[in-house]
């Protein structure tokens, strides 16, 4: 991003039924490991049985090259195919994104639910990446676009991209100077 203190995002297809209405972060750059206050405001138009959430995640680099980050140990560019059976995993980051939603008024449970989501300062508190894919160079730009897909039909549902700059203070090797 142009401004390290800046998150930029957007809906990314026209009538979603999965829409991001609201979405901030606090502190900017995202820290790894650390906390951070989310605000989010989504509604769900109508019940989706299960989704499908493709996830492209690409490093920014000089003269609009974006380089893409792999899917390793489920983090990265990753196709999550059954996001039922994912809230239900047992482990510190999907047992918080869990009681975050919650929070918002959106229950862990399939199907979802035509509702509104309103989450507010949150405090999410982010791991440290140890030696994924990612800590090998965490520091730096990144755009991350999700597609949403109802399961039940393959009709995409949603898409939110948004561009975010991470500080990275991950205890893996940076090829990037922090």
């Amino acid at each position: 991003t142009d401004n390290p203190n800046t998150l930029k995002w957007e809906n990314c297809m026209m009538d979603p039924t999965i829409h991001l209405e609201e979405l901030s972060m606090s502190p900017l750059p995202i820290e790894i490991p650390g906390q951070l206050k989310v605000n989010i405001k989504a509604t769900f138009g109508r019940e989706i049985p299960n989704i499908i959430a493709e996830v492209d995640l690409r490093r920014l680099t000089y003269f609009d090259f974006s380089i893409p980050i792999p899917c390793l140990n489920n983090l990265g560019s990753c196709t999550y195919r059954d996001v039922c059976s994912l809230i239900k995993q047992d482990n510190d980051f999907v047992a918080e994104a869990r009681r975050m939603f919650m929070a918002g008024g959106m229950p862990p449970q399939c199907p979802f639910p035509k509702k509104t989501i309103n989450i507010k300062d949150y405090t999410l508190t982010i791991p440290p990446l140890d030696y994924s894919i990612l800590a090998y160079a965490v520091a730096g730009d990144y755009r991350i676009e999700t597609r949403f897909i109802d399961q039940s039909n393959s009709q995409q549902v949603g898409c939110v991209t948004m561009e975010v700059t991470l500080g990275g203070r991950s205890k893996g090797p940076s090829l990037v100077p922090t």
